[in-house]
């Protein structure tokens, strides 16, 4: 197990551009911390928030609507919870290529 000094921070990995190198940063934050922040997605967030008693499963979204039934006080905000999905859904991809990268995984076919 690793033990910190009062002067250790938990690093703060820029994805803005994915390579071998915020790759291999970003799995070793991951392995030594257990989690990272990262900067520079792109998505308008940092961590975002999420409360699963209230949560809502509303499927994948196709142009922009959802394909589950939304709840009557969310409909008049469909279009900005698909943009959040879409974001949510490219910063994930980030953080997945960024393991592959560090763990020098080769490219997979449909990724």
């Amino acid at each position: 197990m690793h033990t910190t000094t009062g002067d250790e921070r938990i690093p703060i990995i820029d994805i803005s551009n994915i390579d071998q190198i915020s790759g291999s940063q970003f799995v070793e934050a991951v392995h030594r911390w257990g989690f990272a922040f990262v900067k520079g997605n792109n998505t308008g967030f940092s961590a975002p928030l999420i409360d699963l008693a209230r949560a809502f499963n509303f499927g994948e979204f196709i142009d922009g609507k959802a394909q589950q039934p939304v709840p009557p006080s969310l409909a008049e905000h469909e279009a900005e919870i698909s943009d959040f999905a879409d974001r949510c859904r490219g910063m994930c991809m980030q953080l997945l290529r960024l393991f592959a990268l560090g763990l020098k995984v080769g490219r997979l076919r449909g990724f």
